[in-house]
């Protein structure tokens, strides 16, 4: 029998990968949401563009709208026929009490219907309130930009023999709704240069600037002045 105690030279994180070895004794250990990699882990980001969410927040105003006015015509409905339903005797709602046979024969087959069930009457005639067409005409524009974007001769790389790509049509809306852009070193990444222009720090302005005639660069606190 031999005794091994178990330090952090032993522990395998979760989503870590053993090799080299063809079997190991494992003793899960759950220390709860607090770990690291839990806390670093983060939801998945909704595919969903902003005018898309927006235009289902919308649906759910239209559909409150529906529902509120189909109340208040259940309530004119009710308060109508309570006053001048006797008068309304082609409605059939008091055929048994009429003297006329031509309107008892033809009112005895018609199907009487509770009050409540008139909500759904003007639930069904308030339907065109929301734009179901709507999520048609937006998918249409979107793939109409895309096409737009694939066949853009100035997005066409002559180097790479590679033009824009648009993978995603629905998120085409939010290149119009982007106001600032925070780059890493991107110079770095695509040409391999890194240049320092300009920075602010404190309120006041450190780098350089361009001149207001085109000739070259000046200091930024020269432009200022």
């Amino acid at each position: 029998r031999v005794e091994c105690p178990v330090s952090t030279a032993h522990l395998l994180l979760r989503g870590s990968t053993l090799r080299n070895t063809k079997w190991a004794l494992g003793l899960a250990a759950y220390t709860g949401r607090e770990s690291k990699l839990v806390m670093n882990s983060t939801q998945a980001p909704s595919k969903f563009s902003n005018l898309e969410q927006t235009v289902n927040k919308l649906i759910y105003v239209v559909f409150a709208a529906q529902f509120v006015l189909s109340t208040v015509s259940l309530i004119g409905y009710i308060i109508w026929k309570e006053l001048y339903y006797e008068y309304s005797y082609y409605l059939c709602y008091d055929y048994a009490d009429s003297s006329l046979a031509l309107f008892r024969e033809n009112c005895e087959s018609s199907d009487e219907y509770s009050d409540a069930g008139y909500f759904f009457t003007f639930f069904i005639l308030y339907c065109n309130f929301i734009p179901i067409s709507i999520y048609v005409t937006i998918e249409v524009v979107n793939y109409c930009q895309a096409f737009f974007i694939d066949n853009d001769l100035k997005m066409y790389d002559e180097e790479l023999d590679m033009p824009a790509t648009a993978r995603t049509s629905n998120m085409n809306s939010d290149l119009g709704q982007i106001k600032y852009i925070f780059s890493d070193k991107t110079g770095t990444l695509t040409r391999n240069v890194m240049d320092f222009k300009r920075c602010s720090v404190d309120g006041r302005i450190y780098g350089s600037a361009p001149s207001a005639e085109g000739e070259g660069e000046r200091p930024a606190e020269e432009a200022k002045g």
